[in-house]
């Protein structure tokens, strides 16, 4: 189960960005000052950092306002500008010169005027930073309804689920959309206290406020044109409760995921054949660069071969018949697209078990397995 990052909230450098674009902070900190104690009246950046400072930070407005300059804190990266400018597009909403802004200012932009659209993104960050699946075929392809009603019941169902598995009931679910993936992010009650680091008299000083973000969280998507689902959670019994209670709510039927074939959607039997190559679109490459076999019966014993392209080492070494002997555990794929050089890594293992960084190019990483008869779903 991933957590949220516990990097340190380097204040400073996230406030200076807001010097000639103040009117956003000061109309974000708006919804606030009237809880906050000592807030000052004439709102700039150095007067803000002042009062974070030695503002106290007990009660419940400086929670929020501190919460939610986080989380613009979280999407002020390369990657939480482009998913921000994807959300807009989404929702159709245009903000004057949003490609000047920088995206620190154009996070907490969006977090004060359009919060729907902010919520979309941050999920969409959340996402993105899960890279461990495992997958569950389904009995048949299906599409969900009642997908409000039902992302409500399958809260309550998990609530139930996780009282009696963890003692807890405090689970909160969200549900967003991508294409016609169904994703659902289930947040669990422990959180971590953050940190602000700031500047006074040239020494770093660290600021511990009372609020406490999220960090643990399974994810759930479902892909209704195939009718499988993916999970990421920490243990196999938690994975359980999940794919269960997901299709006794939202399918009506608690085995659904559960039929004899459900958990073989890899087959890495294809990089076996001596005359399998990579099928790939113009200027794309791809090659196998790490894969795991095992010899013999009960006595097994195993070998890694590993290089930058694991088919022409062998080749070389006349062993690639080998492969054909032997079952093959895991497999690394790299696939590298034109405008990303370091390209993405591929992680399958066992016969349901999928791991890369999907925060771009996922659904062109799914075809390219389909299509190399990797992935049957």
């Amino acid at each position: 189960m991933p957590k949220s990052p516990r990097r340190k909230f380097n204040a400073d450098r996230f406030l200076d960005k807001f010097k000639c674009f103040e009117g956003v902070l000061r109309r974000y900190c708006d919804q606030w000052k009237e809880g906050l104690d000592g807030f000052p009246e004439m709102l700039t950046v150095e007067t803000f950092k002042d009062w974070l400072r030695y503002s106290a930070g007990n009660r419940l407005a400086y929670k929020g306002m501190l919460e939610g300059i986080y989380r613009a804190y979280d999407l002020s990266t390369k990657q939480g500008q482009e998913i921000l400018m994807d959300a807009l597009e989404q929702f159709g909403v245009e903000i004057p010169g949003v490609h000047s802004l920088h995206v620190e200012v154009l996070a907490l932009r969006v977090l004060s005027e359009f919060p729907e659209v902010f919520e979309v993104a941050y999920d969409t960050l959340t996402v993105s930073r899960v890279d461990k699946f495992t997958m569950f075929r389904g009995k048949e392809a299906r599409e969900l309804e009642a997908l409000e009603e039902g992302t409500e019941r399958f809260a309550k169902a998990l609530r139930k689920a996780f009282a009696v598995r963890k003692g807890t009931e405090k689970v909160l679910v969200k549900r967003f959309t991508d294409g016609d993936v169904q994703n659902f992010i289930v947040y669990h009650e422990e959180r971590v206290q953050a940190v602000l680091e700031m500047k006074e008299n040239g020494e770093t000083i660290d600021i511990q406020p009372l609020i406490f973000r999220p960090v643990k969280q399974d994810f759930i998507a479902y892909f209704p044109r195939f009718g499988k689902i993916e999970i990421e959670s920490t243990t196999k019994r938690d994975t359980s409760i999940l794919r269960t209670t997901f299709g006794k709510v939202f399918l009506d039927d608690p085995e659904f995921f559960d039929s004899e074939e459900s958990e073989t959607l890899i087959n890495l039997e294809r990089l076996k054949d001596p005359a399998f190559v990579f099928d790939l679109e113009s200027g794309h490459y791809a090659s196998l660069t790490d894969v795991r076999c095992q010899f013999g019966g009960k006595e097994a014993h195993r070998v890694d071969f590993n290089s930058k392209d694991v088919f022409q080492t062998l080749e070389k070494l006349n062993l690639r018949p080998s492969l054909g002997e032997a079952r093959l555990a895991s497999a690394k794929i790299k696939i590298v697209f034109p405008e990303c050089r370091r390209g993405k890594t591929v992680t399958l293992s066992d016969s349901n078990k999928i791991s890369f960084n999907r925060s771009t190019r996922s659904m062109e990483v799914f075809r390219y397995l389909r299509r190399w008869g990797l992935l049957s779903a």
